[in-house]
């Protein structure tokens, strides 16, 4: 009986240490993807920026580099650089500012990260 118990123990130990593991993976699996798609949407701006002359307002934000701009300034040319705006892994759309806080002479693109909220642990372009 006793050796039951603790052989029960044993296993519940380590499906707890292999799912405290899994859960790290996970973020640091996020946290890649926010990284690689970071690097996909500041090409596409820099690409617009090419194609118009200028960047896209903050108001006119991503959506921009999909569907051309309502709002002025509005580019005389240029195609959409991207197919479909695309999300964070918690299916939340990127944050755009121009000019930016972290990059005056640029923009900022960023991910709020698992809370949603504008925070210091938030993930953008400007880290390296």
């Amino acid at each position: 009986m006793k050796l039951a118990f603790l052989f029960l123990l044993l296993i519940g130990l380590f499906a707890g240490g292999a799912f405290y593991v899994s859960s790290g993976c996970l973020c640091f699996d996020k946290e890649k993807r926010i990284k690689a798609k970071l690097a996909t949407l500041t090409t596409a701006l820099n690409s617009y920026h090419a194609d118009t002359g200028s960047l896209p307002t903050t108001e006119q934000g991503l959506a921009a580099l999909v569907h051309k701009p309502t709002a002025r300034p509005i580019p005389g040319n240029g195609n959409a650089t991207m197919k479909k705006t695309v999300q964070d892994p918690w299916e939340r759309d990127y944050q755009y500012r121009q000019p930016g806080v972290h990059n005056p002479e640029g923009f900022d693109v960023w991910s709020l990260g698992p809370e949603g909220i504008q925070s210091v642990d938030d993930i953008g372009n400007w880290e390296h």
